[in-house]
């Protein structure tokens, strides 16, 4: 209830991770309390466990415990694979967990966009364009899927593929700033800087009146290849709890910023293994 809905709003950036991930657990902590066999919730403790405590041992025990209740869930291996399994980057083993939620809810159109995605971060473009088009087949409107078809075009190199799918995505996620940052530095690649500049004083403009997550902003600083101010930013990423820093590592076509000593002191601090 709850205690999903607001881990939902931190990983998006809807909301600052740092606000309102403690009361996420203790929802989720007050339903265990209440009824300790809902796998749903033990899965998405183990998230709050890792993005906000980066406890990562009692993550992994919380996750296992929602897969020995709900074996038969699809939205538990879902969970596992995208809330822990990714972060750490183990990718094989995300696979796996996506394609037995899909197995088992051959509709659920998150598992095959966690596919696409884990195909994404393998630098398989192919494949993850092919999943993310499945995607869409289930949810045309999932703006996700859009986005995540952008990405994929853009690392097979097909700029004006990526605009047109990241432009959709913008669309149908209500002009959601992660997607907006993608979008800022494809119009930049594509050379349509008045464009881009259009969409940076928009994210600049959200930022005055609301919330936006500092991996926005590290995003497009990588973008214009800005290694020193993007680590900046996911230091602030870091202490905001921004679910983004964590993903960096099976980032496609980040090698520079992995080898950096920054960026090795930064996994640190999120307590992420070797």
């Amino acid at each position: 209830g709850v205690g999903y809905l607001l881990v939902i709003e931190a990983v998006w950036g809807r909301a600052a991770p740092c606000g309102i991930l403690p009361d996420a657990k203790r929802a989720l902590e007050r339903a265990l309390e209440l009824d300790g066999s809902l796998p749903e919730a033990h899965a998405y403790l183990g998230s709050v466990l890792g993005y906000y405590d980066y406890d990562w041992a009692g993550a992994e025990r919380e996750m296992k415990r929602a897969l020995e209740l709900g074996p038969a869930v699809a939205e538990v291996h879902f969970c596992y694979a995208m809330h822990f399994l990714q972060p750490l980057g183990r990718l094989k083993e995300a696979e796996v967990e996506f394609n037995r939620a899909a197995e088992l809810d051959p509709l659920y159109h998150l598992a095959v966009i966690g596919l696409a995605e884990n195909a994404y971060r393998r630098d398989d473009p192919d494949t993850a364009i092919t999943l993310a088009t499945k995607a869409l087949e289930l949810d045309a409107t999932y703006y996700f899927s859009h986005w995540m078809l952008g990405l994929a075009y853009f690392l097979k190199g097909k700029v004006e593929k990526a605009v047109d799918a990241v432009e959709r995505a913008a669309g149908f996620s209500e002009r959601n700033p992660w997607v907006l940052a993608s979008l800022r530095n494809l119009y930049s690649r594509a050379g349509r800087s008045e464009e881009a500049t259009a969409v940076l004083k928009e994210i600049e403009q959200r930022a005055q009146s609301g919330y936006v997550a500092p991996g926005v902003f590290g995003i497009m600083c990588l973008g214009l290849g800005q290694v020193e101010q993007a680590l900046d930013w996911y230091e602030k990423a870091i202490e905001d709890r921004d679910a983004i820093a964590l993903y960096l590592s099976t980032e496609p076509k980040l090698g520079r910023l992995r080898s950096h000593p920054r960026y090795q002191a930064l996994r640190r601090k999120m307590l992420l293994p070797d």
